[in-house]
């Protein structure tokens, strides 16, 4: 499921239906890693979760990686839009069409 982190960029796929274990292995992941940019697929979380997860999983990237990066490969431009009132400086959405 994780990829490994080559010249500082990483890919993780969360597709667990526990939004609890997604912020469990993302955390575990940011914690374990030194990936400053990164790129999380939640595409097959629904608009609340994807939501949720995408908020707090950019604060504990950012506590980690000020100056990092954090791509959200997402399902629906809702979770943009979302997400926008949190001024969530270190994070881009990506919009995948399934």
């Amino acid at each position: 499921m994780l990829q490994v982190c080559i010249k500082d960029t990483s890919t993780i796929i969360l597709n667990s239906i526990s939004k609890n274990k997604n912020l469990e292995e993302l955390n575990t992941y940011i914690d374990n890693s030194n990936c400053s940019n990164m790129t999380v697929d939640i595409t097959s979380l629904n608009i609340i979760d994807a939501s949720t997860i995408a908020t707090l999983g950019s604060t504990m990237h950012y506590i980690k990686y000020p100056d990092g990066a954090i791509n959200w490969i997402v399902n629906s431009y809702k979770v943009k839009e979302y997400t926008t009132p949190m001024n969530l400086g270190n994070s881009k959405f990506i919009y995948k069409k399934q």
